[in-house]
């Protein structure tokens, strides 16, 4: 099955404030006035949501750093996992669409629409 997640995708973001160096998310409700305050001088960082999950089912969020796996193919049987580069997930403008920053990029769906296999293991702020 084919899910267009970006007509489906819930429009979430969370917040590194550098001067507490504390991660804060948005609560349900929550507008993105209250949450990143009504000044121009908030510090707070701001990092969407990507509307995914990693193969753990925690959410993926723009600057999340993320282990890549991928399935090997032999002729008989799927082989062991195998982990990519570290990568931080991104928004690619050029192609318009999230994905992982190594060297070069890699879209976070697949063809079909499917998430890759990552696992997010850190942030760019709390991990760098």
């Amino acid at each position: 099955m084919r899910l267009n997640y970006n007509c489906m995708r819930e429009i979430k973001f969370r917040g590194w404030d550098e001067p507490s160096r504390k991660m804060y998310y948005m609560n349900d409700g929550q507008s993105l006035a209250d949450f990143f305050g009504h000044h121009p001088e908030s510090t707070s960082i701001p990092m969407q949501y990507t509307g995914l999950k990693d193969k753990n089912g925690k959410e993926i969020y723009e600057g999340d750093i993320v282990n890549h796996y991928e399935k090997q193919w032999s002729s008989k049987h799927w082989k062991k996992d195998n982990i990519r580069p570290i990568g931080k997930v991104i928004w690619n403008t050029t192609e318009h669409r999230w994905a992982i920053e190594y060297p070069t990029f890699s879209p976070l769906l697949n063809a079909y629409g499917e998430t890759l296999m990552v696992e997010v293991i850190g942030n760019i702020y709390e991990n760098p």
